[in-house]
């Protein structure tokens, strides 16, 4: 059995990355907070976790040879204060790099990294929209130390906009629907006509699982649903079929789509679509 070195086990894709692929692999993940992530943790007899505080590490975890690195550790936030900007470089850039640099990469045969199609803003090859885009190029960019260094290493890094699923609790947008949905509250879009790519979870699991397991060439790789999916007219949509309504309250009416062309992932296809999901995920229970 495969073994992988996985961060960010208790966040959004690493919890469901582990949940479905426990049976197959072999993790050991590494936690930053201990006393923050021990309610949220999977029992598995395929997963061990081990705690990384104040710098330091149990360094026989390096001794293990490990087949993968997968970095799914983030601090997101659409704030650039001083406060997050601090978080940002520790999550995103400091804590990865510092595994990196412990591993017996004599062993390693594949390392992934997540960016964001936010590196792209307004279309350019590099244009941030926030800190935490930025960081996510940043950590790309000093990988090209590693990549130079260790040529038996291929290294990845895959890129998407939004995510979702029905049990997602995260402060993004279907979630924050669901919840004033069901609490009679008003839903305030942005924009009017606010269009955003949606990939349901299991896709980008899938995409994860594939660069482990298929022959493909290292880069960095998009996955993207087929639809720029409006918000407005999914909730227009599920209004006509629904005594109660979903209330919305626009707030401006011009916004830029983000959508750069970059190496679209190979043996990869989109099988989930936020079309079809939408009510479902609205109507489940908080």
């Amino acid at each position: 059995m495969k073994k992988i070195l996985l961060t960010g086990g208790t966040g959004f894709i690493g919890k469901n990355f582990l949940d479905k692929y426990k049976n197959f692999y072999f993790f050991f993940v590494i936690l930053r907070n201990k006393k923050k992530n021990r309610k949220n943790l999977i029992k598995h007899n395929n997963i061990k976790y081990y705690f990384f505080e104040d710098d330091k590490f149990n360094k026989n975890l390096f001794k293990i040879k490990f087949d993968f690195f997968i970095n799914l550790a983030t601090h997101y936030t659409k704030l650039n204060d001083n406060k997050n900007l601090e978080k940002i470089i520790e999550s995103n850039i400091k804590f990865p790099l510092i595994l990196l640099n412990g591993l017996n990469k004599l062993y390693v045969k594949k390392v992934i990294t997540i960016g964001t199609m936010h590196e792209h803003y307004n279309n350019n090859e590099f244009f941030p929209y926030n800190l935490y885009a930025g960081s996510k190029r940043s950590l790309e960019t000093l990988l090209e130390y590693f990549k130079k260094k260790y040529l038996n290493i291929s290294f990845y890094n895959l890129k998407f906009y939004e995510s979702y699923s029905d049990n997602d609790e995260r402060n993004k947008i279907i979630p924050i629907i669901k919840k004033n949905y069901h609490q009679n509250k008003r839903v305030f879009l942005s924009f009017s006509n606010l269009r955003l790519n949606f990939l349901h979870v299991d896709d980008i699991l899938e995409a994860i699982n594939i660069i482990l397991t298929k022959k493909i060439k290292p880069n960095s790789y998009q996955i993207k649903s087929k639809n720029f999916s409006n918000i407005k007219n999914l909730i227009i949509k599920f209004n006509k079929k629904k005594s109660k309504k979903i209330k919305i309250k626009q707030m401006r009416n011009r916004y830029t789509i983000i959508n750069f062309k970059i190496k679209k992932l190979p043996f990869w296809k989109q099988k989930n679509f936020i079309e079809k999901d939408f009510e479902r995920i609205i109507n489940g229970k908080n």
